[in-house]
């Protein structure tokens, strides 16, 4: 048992009054950005959790915990999930099977308990934080730009200033770190890992892009965006991360096709976005001399070579000998996989495959039935949207899952911490409540032309109903 009571009085004097707001608060927008925010820039950054028993509790879970309470509470019901929630009930039960089946022999109960309510059971409450959050599409750009301008840019701007004045918190030195020669990245200061951070950028930046470009920005806006983007691309080099790197320019030029603008407009945006990445670097090399130099190394010394194909036939060979899984943490995999030559690997480098090995086969087609509809739904909405805030609502949230999950193929960022795992089913809720009001909308307006009835009559009509929902 590790307590830290001193901890424990901080959260108290400066929790209580927050919580007490994120509780009564009518603005539902800022409660996201709360819960978001406290999430990324504040847990396991100047605070960390603190373990009891398996159970392990810090700011991001307690502020999703009330928020969720208090939505209730406002709201006097849970959402309805529909084909979702069997999916999830799936995806939770197979995940328990791992509890289990990890627990005997080299595992850890605790262990095991700890890394389920992290990496899963957590992963419901924030996804049912973000069905019930938000109303409006408007409200949804909003919490959308919000994050984007605050969360967003203050971890790239954190980043660069650890960088550059050497200071960072206490917890930063539990961080992965990459060193080449004389050079030490603390690249992934935010997220406890630097490939993790870069697929947080996989995540944002193409939705900043959008902004940006927006023909509805003003000039302070477009300017504070500008500052911004160039702020998470110069952070996004220094992660020296190819994968993420990767993943981030294909999430941007998607944004770009799908963002309906004239093909001229979208040339001149990406030829600028190039320019931009240039303009970055040199920026960077002039603050940072020595860490770009030393980056440009790394990364020509490492190329494209890379072990993570080798161990996924290793990984593939496990998953067949062991279809329910092996357990939740990485210490069942190294117990394991020296007998399928995956070494000292503690994970698959891949979503995919570590929910797999992780959770068995039936977890893994859980996890993928389960953010296949709601990636399928958002997708149908983006199609068929006429509204523009609609259709933006849609497409920035379609371009944040997409980039988790394409980063993912490479990376193992589900297991690899729980910030950008949590974020990603806060998003996925989201969208998810999103892609509902919209398809619902339709089918009003096609019983209203069926009956002859206005958009307006019908939606008024049909909030007197009792199966409205």
């Amino acid at each position: 048992m590790d307590v830290s009571y001193a901890r424990w009085l901080v959260y108290l004097i400066v929790g209580v009054p927050a919580l007490t707001w994120l509780f009564t608060t009518r603005n539902n927008t800022l409660r996201l950005l709360a819960v978001a925010g406290i999430l990324i820039l504040v847990q396991e950054v100047f605070t960390s959790r603190r373990q009891f028993l398996g159970i392990s509790v810090g700011p991001s879970v307690a502020f999703a915990y009330v928020a969720l309470i208090g939505l209730y509470f406002q709201r006097g019901r849970f959402p309805s999930l529909g084909v979702q929630g069997v999916l999830w009930a799936g995806f939770l039960f197979s995940a328990l099977i791992g509890l289990i089946l990890g627990s005997f022999g080299t595992g850890s109960l605790f262990r095991n308990i700890l890394l389920f309510q992290e990496h899963y059971f957590e992963g419901a409450i924030f996804f049912l934080v973000g069905m019930m959050a938000l109303d409006r599409d408007e409200e949804v750009n909003r919490f959308l730009y919000g994050f984007v301008v605050l969360i967003c840019g203050g971890v790239a701007v954190l980043h660069l200033v650890f960088l550059i004045t050497g200071w960072h918190p206490a917890a930063a030195e539990q961080i992965v770190t990459r060193s080449a020669g004389d050079y030490t990245q603390f690249g992934g200061v935010i997220f406890l890992n630097p490939n993790t951070q870069a697929d947080f950028y996989a995540m944002t930046l193409p939705m900043a892009l959008l902004f940006f470009l927006g023909r509805r920005s003003s000039v302070p806006r477009r300017f504070l965006l500008g500052a911004i983007l160039m702020a998470m691309t110069v952070s996004l080099l220094l992660q020296a991360a190819r994968g993420g790197l990767l993943a981030t320019i294909v999430m941007a030029g998607i944004a770009l096709l799908l963002s309906g603008e004239p093909l001229g407009r979208t040339v001149v945006a990406a030829v600028a976005g190039v320019f931009a990445i240039g303009g970055a670097i040199l920026a960077g090399i002039y603050i940072l001399p020595e860490t770009f130099e030393a980056m440009f190394a790394h990364l020509s010394q490492e190329g494209l070579e890379t072990e993570r194909f080798w161990a996924w036939s290793g990984f593939l060979r496990m998953l067949a000998d062991h279809p329910f899984g092996i357990g939740l943490i990485p210490e069942n995999i190294l117990a394991t996989g020296g007998r399928y030559g995956t070494g000292t690997l503690a994970n698959a480098h891949s979503i995919y495959l570590n929910i797999a090995v992780k959770t068995g086969i039936l977890g893994l087609i859980a996890f993928l039935a389960l953010v296949g509809s709601v990636v399928m739904r958002n997708w149908r909405v983006l199609r068929a949207a006429q509204d523009p805030e609609t259709r933006q609502a849609a497409l920035y949230l379609l371009l944040a899952l997409g980039g988790f999950l394409l980063a993912g193929t490479l990376e193992p960022i589900y297991t690899n911490g729980y910030k950008l795992n949590q974020l990603f089913w806060l998003l996925a809720g989201l969208s998810l409540a999103t892609s509902q009001r919209a398809l619902a909308t339709a089918r009003q307006a096609r019983i209203a032309i069926e009956f002859g009835e206005s958009p307006t009559q019908q939606q008024a009509l049909s909030e007197h109903r009792p199966d409205h929902v």
